[in-house]
């Protein structure tokens, strides 16, 4: 596509179709970004937003026509917290904008949209949306993913692939490439699907390498643009960057990329990109970015690094575009009176901007020729009227070699595109030769009194699964095939046998069992992409109950509690002495019928103190009542604890005593190892064998070779003896096999149980012959029944439902111990209220020292030095009052 825009000329074009007479109008817009970390200068997004409103002021000040923009950004991480999003809008509400752009990236975009909708504030978006809908106050300048997403098949049909290996990051992936897999125009070509994943420490050079030892030449690269050149680099490493290698890159910013190091290796490197970085007008709008970049951030950063043309995102270009486009609209659907509303709150929903619907309905309606084409809305308002280059790598750089539209489909400089009759290859009417195991789930014979022949003496979840792939396509027949030996395939010295021998041999067109993909079955076959995940995980025993221990009546507390509890007991105690000592009405007259008695006696002597204490505690209580309001404080406090406590106590008791405790041998494959009680072993010549046999992890190694070493005792001929040997009740075995299997014995067994999570992460898929060409329409169809849920409807009813054996589910939760998490508030209360029982212990005998020594004549700190004298020599309960001739003798008090 050849860009042919300039600012200056986008200026005439909006001033020439829009006259207005001259007049000052400030239009205040919102722009709502990632925050990256960096300054604004580092933004491109955000710094292409604010160049655009700056050239559409300027043009307003020279010209005197149009609008003048004022300009508010918000930066958050739209992926972290919703909230956000929502705070940051209506920030922008409250100062008055009439629009508010972005976000670009996240999934808060949904509430900034409903709030826009809410108050009709238009609300510009410059995102790819898999799930775009129509809404009074958006428009999306991306193009509609829809529309998009057909070039690509458009391509792969003009380069006559055959056949191709589809390389995808995640879901949105998927979403991308899905016409990949749908194509109706050549139902010949072969498709495969990888997802892309990195090793730890190699990163994606075992992926490739693999892909590579497969012979596949033709590939399909879909990721985010800053995955691509590490990928790009680790494939030339590997040496796919050959004459026999073409990639097909579907990222939109593969302009970007800097491709140089790859030129003259020889690889085809395809892609599309919306803009010509050469263009001369292009070039000179980025120069007029990079001066304003510079004239307005310099003083920040002396060497600001200038944007290259070539480096302009498609993201930056498209928010270029809509503050353009949006200008317009505000130019020529208002008048100078209603261009800007006022501040608005979200949370009053009274006020709403009434001019908002009718600058998106002439944004929906107009045409704009941008930096990224010609933007042209449907009557959906959707962008679905656009063009894109289709771009090479050659020895000279990036070369244009086609164009496509919307409208004119596709125009190559190359390749013609290849004549195929579309019903030569339609599944209608095909007959397919499908090998099966006897293994139950997948397949297994039909339980009937009567004589059954042919396809209906079997049943079983692949049958079902081939039955629903052929309701998808034409509705194409299969014969049934059974495998004697019973095993998806080994190769032994180039031969295959079981099922994947079937398929070699070219007695059978499909197989479908437990086949699990692997990259040497794949180099033997053609398998589809997983109808199944799964991975290697343990079968075993449940864990028999242990009885209780003879000291269970310990475990409602653990350990930590019970040491606080203890402490406490003496603690308050100790501290009951105390404030008996010191408090003066604790001192009481011993014979009740002598008014004036020569001593006074006190009840909380140390051992009276744990006794009342230990009374509390049992919920017995005792004979001693406190008098004073400080020891009857820490009384209350003390019996507030110990009702808390023991009612906790009694509680969790009952479950200890009821609740017989599991006991697991091991819980994981580590523990199973280091366990040499319970024996292990998996099933011969299976996929679990091959993957401890390959492991490069230490322990698999230790453990497939110990396992070799004792093949005769642990190694078992198919998964039906494993699983009998498990069950064992006079041995202890686990045995080693997928997790699938597992769920559906644990379905019949109900002695038997999964130990631990899978190790390790694999699929099942159906295999055919190498280079077919209905692998695509298989592959897509089960995709489609993944996204509808039918595969999770079979699973259930092969898994759970059909001849499953009810097993008790009601087993009681295991009771847990009660710690300081649970119990910690109850001692911070009994603490707190003693240490105010001792404040107020202390009061009440400096009240005491001042009453009796205002009343005796005495300097009130002789007696409280005598007091104190006989306060601590902690001994003696009595405590003696003298004569006054003595007390003005010798102030200190005798007992």
């Amino acid at each position: 596509m050849e860009a042919n825009f300039n600012p200056m000329r986008s200026v005439w074009i909006f001033t020439f179709l829009f006259v207005l007479e001259g007049y000052h109008c400030e239009v205040l817009i919102g722009g709502l970004f990632n925050d990256t970390g960096e300054d604004h200068i580092g933004n491109m997004e955000e710094l292409a937003f604010n160049f655009a409103a700056h050239q559409i002021s300027e043009s307003y000040k020279s010209s005197g026509n149009g609008v003048e923009l004022s300009v508010h950004t918000r930066r958050y991480f739209p992926d972290r917290n919703s909230s956000v999003a929502n705070e940051k809008v209506c920030e922008l509400m409250s100062l008055g904008v009439a629009g508010i752009f972005g976000p670009q990236y996240g999934d808060s975009y949904h509430i900034v949209q409903a709030i826009c909708d809410a108050r009709e504030i238009p609300h510009v978006q410059t995102r790819w949306d898999p799930q775009q809908r129509t809404s009074s106050c958006l428009v999306n300048l991306y193009p509609y993913p829809y529309f998009l997403a057909k070039v690509f098949p458009a391509i792969v049909e003009k380069w006559e692939w055959t056949h191709y290996l589809i390389l995808y990051e995640n879901t949105d992936s998927l979403v991308r490439i899905n016409p990949l897999l749908e194509h109706e125009f050549n139902t010949s070509i072969a498709v495969k699907l990888r997802r892309i994943v990195a090793d730890d420490i190699l990163g994606y050079r075992p992926l490739l390498r693999e892909i590579k030892e497969s012979e596949e030449s033709n590939i399909v690269l879909d990721c985010n643009i800053e995955m691509l050149p590490e990928i790009l680099k680790q494939a030339q490493q590997i040496g796919m960057m050959g004459s026999d290698h073409s990639f097909l890159i579907t990222n939109l910013d593969f302009h970007t990329l800097d491709l140089e190091p790859y030129q003259y290796g020889g690889a085809n490197i395809t892609g599309i990109r919306f803009f010509d970085p050469q263009d001369e007008n292009f070039i000179k709008t980025i120069e007029d970015l990079n001066a304003y970049n510079r004239d307005k951030f310099s003083y920040k950063n002396e060497e600001l690094e200038q944007i290259r043309p070539e480096a302009f995102s498609l993201g930056a270009a498209l928010i270029y575009d809509a503050v353009f486009l949006y200008a317009n609209a505000v130019t020529a659907s208002l008048d100078e009176d209603s261009k800007r509303p006022v501040p608005m709150e979200c949370d009053n929903a009274e006020y709403s901007w009434t001019h908002g619907h009718s600058i998106m309905m002439y944004m929906k309606l107009s045409k704009f020729s941008g930096l990224t084409g010609e933007i042209k809305f449907d009557y959906e308002g959707f962008r679905s009227e656009f063009s894109v280059d289709i771009v090479e790598l050659s020895e000279s750089g990036i070369v244009k070699v086609g164009k496509w539209s919307t409208t004119d489909v596709i125009r190559m400089e190359r390749a013609e595109a290849p004549t195929i009759n579309e019903t030569s290859y339609s599944l209608k009417n095909k007959t397919f030769r499908l090998v099966l195991a006897l293994n139950s789930p997948y397949a297994m014979r039909k339980k009937s009194y009567q004589t059954l022949t042919g396809n209906d003496q079997y049943e079983g979840f692949c049958i079902d699964l081939i039955a629903e792939i052929s309701k998808m396509n034409d509705n194409f027949t299969v014969d049934l095939k059974i495998d004697p030996e019973g095993k998806s395939g080994t190769n032994k010295n180039g031969t295959w046998n079981g099922m994947i021998g079937f398929i070699q041999r070219g007695q059978a067109d499909l197989a479908c069992a437990d086949i699990t993909i692997n990259r040497e079955r794949e180099e033997a076959v053609d398998i589809t992409s997983p109808f199944m995940d799964l991975g290697i995980a343990i079968l075993y025993k449940k864990p028999q109950n242990q009885s209780p221990g003879f000291f269970s009546f310990l475990s409602p507390f653990n350990t930590e509690v019970w040491i606080l509890v203890v402490t406490a007991y003496v603690t308050v105690s100790v501290l009951f002495f105390i404030m008996g000592r010191i408090s003066p009405y604790e001192w009481r007259n011993p014979f009740p019928c002598i008014d004036d008695p020569d001593e006074l006696e006190n009840q909380f002597t140390l051992s009276n103190s744990f006794w009342f204490t230990i009374g509390a505690l049992m919920q017995q209580g005792s004979e001693i009542a406190p008098v004073s309001v400080s020891t009857r404080m820490a009384a209350g406090v003390w019996w507030f604890f110990t009702l808390i406590m023991v009612a906790c106590y009694t509680a969790n008791l009952a479950a200890f005593l009821t609740i017989e405790t599991p006991s697991e041998d091991f819980t994981n494959v580590k523990e199973l190892y280091e366990n040499p009680e319970v024996e292990y072993g998996l099933m011969k010549n299976g996929a679990t064998e091959t993957f401890f046999m390959t492991s490069s992890n230490d322990l698999y190694q230790k453990m497939y070779q110990h396992m070799k070493d004792n093949a005769d005792r642990v190694i078992t001929k198919n998964a039906e003896e494993g699983v009998l040997r498990a069950e064992d009740v006079n041995r202890k075995y686990a045995f080693l096999m997928e997790s699938s299997q597992i769920e559906y014995e644990m379905e019949r067994h109900c002695t038997l149980t999964q130990v631990g999570k899978p190790i390790d992460s694999k699929g099942y898929g159906i295999a055919m012959k190498k280079d077919s060409w209905y692998l695509g329409l298989f592959s897509q169809s089960i995709l489609k029944m993944q996204e509808e849920g039918t595969l999770n409807d079979l699973k259930r009813k092969w898994w759970k439902e059909k001849y499953a054996t009810a097993c008790a589910k009601d087993e009681p939760d295991e009771a847990e111990t009660l710690g300081l998490p649970n119990l910690g508030g109850v001692f911070i209360v009994l603490g707190t209220g003693v240490l105010l029982a001792m404040v107020i212990a202390v009061f009440e005998q400096l009240f005491y020292v001042w009453s009796v020594s205002k009343e005796e004549g005495i300097s009130m700190k002789e007696r409280l030095k005598s007091e104190l004298k006989f306060f601590l020599r902690c001994r003696g309960t009595v405590k003696h009052i003298g004569s006054e001739e003595d007390s003005n003798n010798n102030p200190e008090i005798t007992y």
